[in-house]
């Protein structure tokens, strides 16, 4: 039963952008949507564990989450100019090279170089995917259009 309650954020991180997409609405509105839904849960989630929080944690999250809402209205934009299915593959994927560069840089993850080879080599099967997800053949003027690079 853990597992399936852990799956629950996975599963709506997954299902937000057909949600957004299908709901319509500018990209402004889905942020303020989807912020007044996190600030619901995260509310109720304060008012039932009653956490501490001291005042450089609250900035610093604070901070982070002016972050996350200027790269989530970028989102929200490229939902509406490439598509959720060109946009997904292409964030997704950015986000896990990001991890493994910042997790390499600061955590010493892949501490040997045998590990950051193969890693560096996973990334570039990922990044070659990306590309091979983001061409679409445009079948009425018969030339292919690359859609990551406008």
């Amino acid at each position: 039963m853990i597992y399936l309650i852990a799956m629950i954020p996975a599963l709506g991180w997954g299902f937000m952008p057909i949600i957004t997409t299908k709901v319509g609405g500018s990209p402004v509105n889905q942020m303020f949507g989807l912020a007044a839904g996190a600030s619901v849960i995260g509310v109720i989630t304060y008012l039932i564990f009653r956490p501490a929080i001291t005042a450089p944690q609250f900035w610093f999250t604070f901070a982070i989450g002016i972050f996350w809402s200027t790269a989530q209205v970028g989102q929200f934009v490229s939902f509406k100019r490439m598509g959720v299915s060109s946009t997904i593959p292409m964030s997704t994927a950015f986000q896990l090279i990001g991890s493994c560069v910042l997790g390499i840089l600061f955590f010493g993850n892949w501490p040997g170089s045998r590990q950051k080879i193969i890693g560096l080599i996973a990334l570039v099967v990922v990044m070659i995917g990306v590309l091979m997800t983001s061409v679409s053949d445009d079948v009425e003027e018969g030339q292919v259009q690359n859609v990551g690079v406008n």
